[in-house]
């Protein structure tokens, strides 16, 4: 998996979800995700680490600064099409997701 999308660090839905999504963009786009020199899934551990605040019930945090996901995730960079994908694969994994800021969304279980 290409660095800037990689999983391996992830456990259970946490990884499915994400492996889910990078399968998302590397269907349409045909080549790797690219992340823009952004890691683009981080653990609320890690997010913590890092000096930010999460919520208890966070299972997962999109960083999608510069990136392919951002073309997915982000209402003002995803078109129409994208964004339903997004909260579809969303959906069908029981999950969603809270905005923090036009680079970050936050994702929980139902």
């Amino acid at each position: 998996m290409f660095s800037d999308f990689d999983t391996m660090h992830l456990r259970n839905i946490q990884r499915k979800f994400a492996n889910d999504i990078c399968k998302m963009i590397m269907d349409d786009k045909n080549d790797h995700p690219d992340g823009g020199g952004c890691k683009a899934f981080r653990t609320p551990t890690e997010w913590r680490r890092l000096g930010h605040q999460v919520p208890e019930e966070c299972i997962l945090i999109l960083c999608y600064d510069g990136g392919d996901l951002r073309h997915y995730v982000s209402p003002s960079y995803a078109n129409s099409k994208n964004f339903e994908k997004y909260n579809s694969l969303l959906e069908q994994h029981g999950l969603w997701s809270e905005s923090q800021n036009c680079v970050v969304d936050f994702i929980y279980k139902r």
